[in-house]
């Protein structure tokens, strides 16, 4: 069962931290391809045996989750890297012109401050 787990980190870390999630992405598919490469030898030499043809079929079952677990942290890298994305983007507007507020700080006025 996949769980969100949620904690903050410093923005100049959020690089290093998308860096060390998909490195174990990475890890995930390298292991899973020598599971695979290892078990279509043991399907090429099974010669019809139904044992092995199944403990084939349980590794590629295996292997497609670690596959989807490797895709799900994907998505995650993903995800934060389109929030990374999307602050800097909004740093930039910040940037060209800010929403001032009146001296008495009773409302926003729609006037856009260029600094």
């Amino acid at each position: 069962m996949r769980v969100r787990i949620s904690y903050g980190v410093e923005l100049d870390e959020v690089p290093s931290e998308l860096k060390d999630l998909t490195i174990r992405s990475i890890i995930k598919l390298k292991q899973t391809v020598d599971v695979l490469e290892k078990n279509l030898e043991t399907m090429v030499e099974s010669d019809g045996d139904s044992n092995s043809l199944n403990l084939v079929n349980a590794k590629i079952d295996g292997a497609r989750q670690e596959i989807a677990n490797a895709d799900a942290i994907l998505n995650d890298v993903q995800s934060i890297l389109g929030g990374l994305i999307d602050f800097y983007a909004g740093e930039e507007d910040v940037r060209d012109g800010r929403v001032s507020m009146d001296s008495a700080r009773d409302s926003v006025t729609p006037e856009v401050v260029r600094e």
